[in-house]
């Protein structure tokens, strides 16, 4: 594992200054075929694909330029974003995306917000996940009006803290597209 985290160094090192951090750094391996795999993201922005191509030129240079190769044999560089709906997983990605908005799916209901619901993700910390503003997800089998009427009965909390045990997912969530003024007249 010491020469992933040696990856991740020489990746961060590339992409903080072109913008980026580092969220994963993943050597997969499907047949015979090896994959060094690099998500990176742009904290309150988008990558794009030529981000992805620049980074990847960049690392495949330095990756090559080391005086002992950091991997053995032949794999192909892949440098992607985490994409709109990433499912996090390590507390690395927990990190990265603090404050960006999320989906929380709970395995029990969590009065009043249900067992589906977003808000800003704050932080894991010792086993405990922090959200705030959160907020129940209208279900599609729910009508809007219903979900209104049972937000009015309780008043939801500013912040929540749960056990990450009681958690059964949480990942990015890109929330409403905003109305431009040409659309809202």
């Amino acid at each position: 594992m010491q020469k992933i985290d040696q990856i991740l160094k020489l990746a961060e090192d590339l992409a903080a200054p072109l913008g980026f951090m580092v969220v994963d750094v993943r050597l997969s391996q499907e047949g015979k075929r090896r994959s060094l795999e690099v998500t990176i993201c742009r904290k309150g922005g988008r990558v794009s694909l030529t981000d992805c191509e620049d980074l990847s030129r960049k690392l495949d240079k330095e990756l090559d330029e080391q005086p002992t190769p950091l991997l053995d044999g032949a794999y192909v560089l892949n440098v992607q974003s985490p994409g709109l709906d990433r499912q996090l997983k390590t507390d690395r990605e927990y990190d990265v995306f603090s404050g960006e908005q999320v989906e929380v799916q709970t395995k029990e209901v969590i009065p009043p917000l249900g067992a589906v619901f977003e808000g800003k993700l704050v932080s894991k910390r010792d086993g405990v996940l922090t959200i705030d503003t959160p907020k129940p997800m209208v279900q599609a089998s729910k009508s809007k009006k219903k979900a209104k009427e049972t937000q009015a009965v309780q008043a939801l909390p500013e912040s929540i803290q749960i056990d990450i045990s009681k958690v059964a997912l949480v990942r990015l969530h890109p929330g409403e597209p905003e109305k431009s003024e040409a659309t809202a007249l």
